[in-house]
């Protein structure tokens, strides 16, 4: 199957050394591994409804009526993410789109949502705690997704 995508007929990275892409690779997986850890974590606590207050402040913004059924969205959502994150580890450059997926998310969420005007600063803890984390994606993500290898495997299908 992997001969299918065009995974085994990929040429050498830039300078053909081993070690450099079984090291990205490396770094690729503990991201996903990383990653699909916060997000199963924080889909179970979405889904177990162990943090309704955190859940309407930090993602709903405090509103209710269709709040339950938002939360059990939004946390199959995140389910369904770090399911596509494990296969990630797995299969690391066939899968890189989900971290672009991940980073567009992560960028538009701080730059939209980050931000909370006229809250207290007990509702702002949940807030800046996402924050940092999203951050540190938004910092790191762009260093590990295998941008060449994305390209060359698109031009191979094309």
């Amino acid at each position: 199957m992997a001969e299918e995508w065009g995974v085994r007929n990929l040429p050498p990275s830039n300078n053909g050394a081993v070690n450099e892409s079984q090291f990205s690779m490396t770094l690729l997986r503990i991201a996903y591994g990383l990653d699909f850890a916060v997000t199963l974590w924080f889909s179970c606590v979405i889904l177990g409804g162990r943090s309704r207050s955190v859940l309407n402040e930090v993602l709903l913004s405090g509103t209710t009526g269709r709040s339950a059924v938002l939360a059990r969205l939004i946390g199959s959502i995140w389910l369904a993410m770090s399911v596509a994150l494990l296969a990630g580890i797995c299969w690391p450059v066939l899968m890189a789109p989900i971290l672009i997926l991940q980073l567009i998310y992560k960028g538009f969420w701080l730059l939209v949502f980050s931000r909370g005007s006229g809250r207290s600063e007990s509702q702002m803890a949940p807030r800046r705690k996402i924050t940092v984390l999203f951050t540190l994606y938004c910092v790191l993500y762009p260093w590990v997704i295998p941008w060449l290898r994305l390209w060359q495997l698109a031009q191979q299908q094309f």
